[in-house]
């Protein structure tokens, strides 16, 4: 199962995060927009295999403010259900 902790599939949407982020488990993606994205809190994406921290697919535009700490990597795409 992969779990979205903020997802838009909106090219014209806005994602601002003020809530710290953490993961338990495998397959996780903390935020994954195609819109704007404006990070401003923590994401501890450590525990676990096969995650994507912060994912902006397009042109629009990206910023982080806060820490973003990267969990393992895994060259099998098992991890990811």
């Amino acid at each position: 199962m992969i779990r979205f902790f903020l997802y838009s599939n909106d090219i014209n949407s806005k994602i601002y995060n003020y809530t710290k982020i953490n993961t338990i488990g495998n397959s996780n993606y903390s935020i994954y927009s195609k819109g704007e994205v404006e990070n401003k809190a923590d994401i501890d994406m450590r525990n676990g295999v096969g995650i994507l921290e912060y994912t902006v697919w397009g042109a629009k535009d990206s910023k982080n403010y806060n820490t973003i700490k990267v969990g393992a990597s895994s060259k099998k795409m098992d991890c990811i259900q």
